[in-house]
C-alpha cells in the first residue's frame, strides 16, 4: 500500500478530464499540477476537503463527486497517508484503476507486518519494503517483502537471513 503513495504528484499527459483533491497541507504538493493544468488549458474539475470535514463525510462527498464522473478521467489526491489508505478502498470500489490515479501524501503512515512464523501482526510507522525488523510476538528478524494482503491490511514479513 505505502508503495502506491507518492511524495511528489508526476504530470500525467493526455487525458481526457483531470480531478483534483487536496486538504490545505496536500495543496502544495498539488500545486505543480495545478499549474500544468492550468497552462495547458485542460479540463480539470477541483474538490477542497476543508477542516471540518469528517471523515465520513469526506468519504460520502468523495464517492457521490466520483461517481459523477465521466471514463478517461485521471485523479490526483493530495492529502495525509493515512487519508489516503483509508480511501483507497472506496476508490477502487467506484472504479478507479491504478494506473487512474496518483496517490500523493504527507506525514506518517502505519503498516502492518505479518510474521510468516507465528502470524502475528506488527506494527510499524513509515515502512520501508526490504527492510528488516523484529517481530513483536516471537522475536524473529523478518525480510518485509513488497507482496501485501488485503485480508490482513499487512505486508508478509519472511525469515530474513536464510
Amino acid at each position: 500500500m505505502n508503495n502506491l503513495i507518492v511524495e511528489q504528484a508526476n504530470f500525467i499527459d493526455g487525458k481526457r478530464k483531470y480531478l483534483i483533491c487536496t486538504n490545505h497541507k496536500g495543496m502544495a504538493l498539488i500545486q505543480p499540477i495545478l499549474e500544468k493544468l492550468l497552462s495547458k488549458n485542460y479540463s480539470f474539475d477541483f474538490v477542497f476537503i476543508g477542516f471540518d470535514s469528517t471523515p465520513e463525510q469526506t468519504k460520502n462527498n468523495l464517492k457521490t463527486w466520483l461517481q459523477n464522473q465521466k471514463m478517461g478521467s485521471y485523479l490526483y489526491l493530495a492529502l495525509s497517508k493515512e487519508e489516503l489508505k483509508n480511501l483507497r478502498p472506496l476508490i477502487e470500489e467506484i472504479g478507479f484503476f491504478e494506473d487512474e490515479v496518483q496517490y500523493v501524501g504527507y506525514g506518517e503512515m502505519h503498516s502492518k507486518v505479518f510474521c510468516c512464523r507465528c502470524h502475528s501482526l506488527t506494527q510499524l510507522k513509515n515502512l520501508e519494503i526490504g527492510s528488516e525488523m523484529k517481530c513483536q510476538n516471537c522475536h524473529i528478524l523478518l525480510l518485509v517483502s513488497d507482496y501485501y494482503s488485503t485480508l490482513y491490511d499487512a505486508y508478509l514479513g519472511n525469515i530474513a537471513n536464510l
